[in-house]
């Protein structure tokens, strides 16, 4: 969690006549977007994402088998919605995916009621379903990442397919390399370059302070992905 310095916050303050939400001041004093298991979000992943990621897996793998090399570069143009307060790193990601599917999206306070979000942040396991029903269709669903070799495959047939990735990040022991320090926070995984060494992967971040498309080392990315207790994507 992060403690946030009081001046930063009249910056923060300003950033919320940018949006039509209304929210408090006091909302701006942590960045902890994601729900944890101890205040009260589902350990599990669902019956139906399950079912839904045996269909992906194969699909993945024949498509992993089928390409000679694959495109070494993707960049979806994901839209930057700005999260309105420290904890709604979930609904603002949330809209950021489905604005770029479909233009517009629900206003934040709305999906954060869909999500469940409190001020203890996000519930993972909800975020799945609420994408669907706002896209019209099953085609999200979380599961573990495995090894970074996984997890690189995974980004990579998602993006490829055109389909912008969410995940859970735990930035706490790479505060420098990242710019902020968190215990939990939701953001998109939006790009990836395999043409450069090391290669590397974009985020679409909704935080403020790092608002915006910005591109790290893939096994950066990885590493706060893997280090969140989640261990999960949303794909």
């Amino acid at each position: 969690m992060l403690m946030l310095l009081a001046s930063t916050v009249n910056v923060f303050a300003d950033t919320v006549n940018d949006t039509k939400e209304s929210i408090q001041e006091n909302d701006f004093s942590v960045l902890d977007g994601d729900m944890s298991i101890e205040e009260g979000a589902s350990p599990y992943i669902s019956a139906a994402d399950k079912k839904l990621n045996e269909e992906k897996l194969e699909a993945m793998e024949a498509w992993l088998s089928s390409r000679i090399s694959g495109p070494a570069y993707m960049d979806l143009s994901v839209p930057i919605c700005k999260q309105i307060n420290g904890y709604y790193c979930g609904p603002a990601t949330v809209q950021q995916t489905i604005k770029f599917y479909k233009g517009s999206a629900p206003e934040q306070t709305t999906l954060a009621a869909q999500l469940g979000t409190t001020t203890a942040g996000t519930d993972m396991t909800k975020i799945s379903g609420v994408l669907n029903a706002n896209l019209g269709y099953n085609q999200y669903s979380m599961i573990t990442i495995g090894t970074e070799s996984d997890w690189t495959n995974k980004i990579t047939y998602a993006l490829s397919i055109n389909k912008p990735v969410v995940i859970d990040i735990n930035t706490s022991s790479y505060a420098e390399e990242w710019s902020y320090s968190t215990t939990g926070h939701f953001l998109n995984v939006s790009g990836y370059n395999r043409s450069v060494s090391p290669n590397r992967v974009k985020v679409t971040d909704p935080y403020w302070v790092n608002l915006g498309a910005h591109w790290y080392p893939a096994s950066l990315v990885y590493s706060v992905n893997n280090a969140h207790f989640r261990r999960a994507m949303i794909w």
